[in-house]
């Protein structure tokens, strides 16, 4: 009785045993992310995030398939206790300059066979990173007065960022007119040399010649910055008519307008096309990214400065080159992509986009422009039938297209 006993347990070991150890398997992944840098400054800086998956199975199972951020890494296959390293780009946004720090999140998943079945799990980690505490340099011009064959100028400078400017600051201009500082009305523009403490601006009263061909045409069209080392303004462009001229006149479409005598009206159309395609020919499921290309054309006949700004609601990534400026039929290309989302599945899917730039510090946008990527339900994957289980002809043939009977065997063989 006793030797029956020991043996009974001796098969409760053999047979619970594996059962115990599977239920106590480990498989997990482990991921680790860093940032390439510590902070950022404006909505737009892109941040690569570097990030680690360990495979920390203690089965010996391989991850064959692995996902970050919902994209599928073709041909990548971790083993055991090994690691992969890999990045992406993230593109910081306005909601993160107000709050002045970007929460930047890394999700990863992996799949694997553990030998009865595919099995699969994710992890994921964020890092924090702060905005830059920076000096910010504003130029404002607030007055321009032709006389004669100069123009007198009276600048306002501003730092309005956190930390201080140091010197010197520098006013420029695109038509390398030099800008020497008014005798009679001087100001502040010696303290420019000294550079600006955070909050603090500077009023500068200047003058400069005027460009050869302006005097006969009675106006002219310039663009200053304020520049102190790394530290670059917007750009500010004004338009200068001498007095008695009259001012030359933006209008979206140039019309003919009859008078009795010649005017110095000067009428331009600035103007952007946005073309879009997308090499993305379908998707199928939750997580497929698409991908769009951009082709942004200077349509009117003025130059149009950059940057160049791709809005639409369903991309979650884009980047254009970083161009000064758009010449006349000019084109650039620029580049998005967009995650399928479950509201997406089943039907097409429809990407509206326009793109905007700057004429004369004022915003000039395309027309909306449109591609549409066709949805492809996913293929089943074919039942896997084991023949082999069944013993009679009838069983056999229900499953005619794998399996086949044998009927001298009488064995229930695959095709």
């Amino acid at each position: 009785m006793r030797w029956k006993m020991d043996g009974l347990k001796i098969w409760i070991l053999l047979v619970i045993s594996p059962i115990l150890l599977a239920g106590c398997r480990q498989t997990d992944v482990k991921l680790r992310t860093t940032a390439g840098v510590e902070s950022f400054r404006n909505a737009g800086d892109r941040i690569e995030i570097f990030y680690v998956i360990q495979n920390t199975t203690t089965d010996d199972q391989p991850f064959t398939k692995v996902w970050v951020n919902g994209e599928i890494l073709e041909g990548v296959q971790i083993e055991n206790w090994a690691e992969y390293t890999g990045s992406w780009i993230y593109t910081v946004t306005e909601e993160d300059v107000a709050k002045g720090r970007a929460k930047i999140t890394t999700g990863v998943k992996v799949g694997w066979y553990d030998g009865s079945r595919n099995t699969d799990n994710s992890d994921s980690h964020s890092v924090v990173i702060p905005q830059e505490s920076s000096a910010k340099l504003i130029l404002e011009i607030r007055s321009a007065i032709w006389m004669f064959d100069s123009v007198n100028y009276t600048f306002v400078v501003t730092n309005i960022g956190a930390v201080n400017i140091p010197g010197p600051i520098v006013i420029q201009n695109n038509l390398n007119l030099n800008l020497n500082i008014n005798q009679f009305n001087p100001t502040e523009c010696h303290l420019l040399s000294d550079g600006l403490s955070s909050g603090r601006e500077v009023v500068c009263t200047v003058t400069s010649g005027i460009p050869p061909d302006a005097a006969a045409r009675g106006y002219f069209f310039i663009t200053f910055t304020a520049n102190a080392g790394s530290e670059t303004s917007e750009k500010v462009t004004k338009s200068i008519f001498k007095y008695g001229a009259v001012v030359p006149t933006l209008t979206p479409t140039p019309t003919a307008t009859p008078t009795s005598t010649p005017t110095a009206i000067v009428e331009v159309s600035p103007a952007l096309r946005l073309d879009i395609s997308s090499p993305s020919n379908y998707f199928s499921e939750v997580g497929n990214p698409v991908d769009f290309t951009y082709v942004v054309t200077n349509s009117g006949d003025v130059v149009i400065d950059g940057d160049f700004i791709i809005f639409s609601e369903n991309l979650y990534s884009w980047e254009c080159p970083q161009v000064a400026e758009l010449a006349v039929s000019e084109s650039l290309t620029c580049e998005g992509r967009y995650w399928i989302e479950s509201a997406d599945i089943g039907k097409p899917l429809t990407h509206h986009a326009s793109v905007q730039g700057v004429y004369d510090g004022t915003s000039v946008t395309s027309p909306e422009a449109s591609v549409t990527v066709a949805y492809l339900k996913p293929t089943p994957a074919p039942l896997k039938v084991n023949c082999s289980l069944y013993d009679t002809e009838q069983a056999c043939g229900n499953h005619p297209n794998a399996c086949t009977w044998d009927s001298m065997e009488q064995l229930c063989l695959k095709k």
